[in-house]
């Protein structure tokens, strides 16, 4: 595992994941993990970035493009991956009309970082541990 000093205490990710730094991670209270589904297929590990004062589910667009950018100068074929994604269509019972298609595509999903006191199952592989005053 890895580990990052953050603002009021340290990140632990996995050794096969990258972290880009969007901010000053000095300055971040919460982190976020961009995941690419196919990422292996298209030689893209899971992403560490880093947020101040919020989570991702109040990530504005500039944030998201901060990510992106940080993203883009870390891994230069994740360009590709903004163009190859699919989205998908759906018939009038909700069946995907181009599963096939869609199921190869890389697709970019947002997850939050838990901290490492907080009673969930964390998806991410990664915990925030907090600083105890």
């Amino acid at each position: 595992m890895k580990t990052i000093i953050l603002k009021n205490g340290c990140v632990k990710y996995p050794d096969h994941w990258i972290a880009v730094k969007n901010i000053e991670p000095l300055d971040a209270t919460n982190c976020g993990v961009l995941s690419i589904r196919n990422g292996v297929k298209f030689g893209i590990p899971p992403v560490l970035f880093f947020l101040q004062e919020k989570t991702i589910n109040e990530m504005t667009t500039d944030d998201e493009r901060l990510v992106y950018e940080a993203c883009t100068s870390h891994l230069p074929n994740f360009s590709n991956i903004m163009t190859l994604q699919v989205d998908p269509r759906r018939d009038s019972n909700g069946n995907l009309l181009n599963l096939e298609k869609w199921n190869e595509a890389p697709n970019i999903g947002w997850f939050h970082v838990f901290d490492a006191d907080d009673d969930q199952n964390a998806f991410t592989e990664a915990l925030i541990y907090r600083e105890k005053l």
